[in-house]
């Protein structure tokens, strides 16, 4: 094995020095580290369903530390029974609204789908989460339920 590996290496030298092969530099990513927060047990759901429009339920996700400048923030949600983007809102740390993402809708059935969230509202100690039944498309539907969510942070 250490003799292929070797010849390998000499028969590359040969061919760089002779002129028959080139080298490229790549620049490769950073090394990064993700960290991914769920909320409390016993958080979620959040029921969002047979309540009146307007109607808003809130989740905590506790980040103990930041080790680092957070690069990209994202949700990943598992929600039930999102016919429309419009039929929700979502704030994080008041800041929003954000509309759900195409990938959970659905008239019955569960999905789960990523949101990109601002790194810079993301925060050290507890991050807000807020749902908000915004709209009952002209009473065609009665809500949502949140099942589950999580916050995945990216640092350099």
């Amino acid at each position: 094995m250490k003799e292929t590996n070797m010849i390998r290496s000499m028969a590359m030298a040969i061919a760089l020095l002779s002129g028959c092969a080139t080298v490229q530099q790549v620049d490769l990513p950073a090394a990064t580290t993700v960290h991914i927060f769920e909320p409390a047990p016993g958080s979620l759901p959040l029921v969002l369903y047979d309540v009146p429009v307007g109607t808003e339920k809130s989740v905590i996700l506790e980040v103990p530390d930041l080790p680092g400048r957070v690069t990209e923030a994202e949700l990943t949600l598992t929600i039930e029974d999102m016919d429309q983007v419009s039929e929700g809102q979502i704030y994080v740390n008041g800041q929003g609204p954000l509309e759900p993402p195409a990938g959970l809708l659905s008239p019955s059935s569960t999905l789960t789908a990523d949101l990109e969230v601002n790194p810079k509202w993301i925060k050290r100690g507890p991050n807000e989460i807020r749902f908000v039944f915004a709209d009952n498309l002209y009473l065609t539907t009665k809500g949502f339920t949140v099942e589950e969510l999580t916050l995945s942070l990216t640092f350099p």
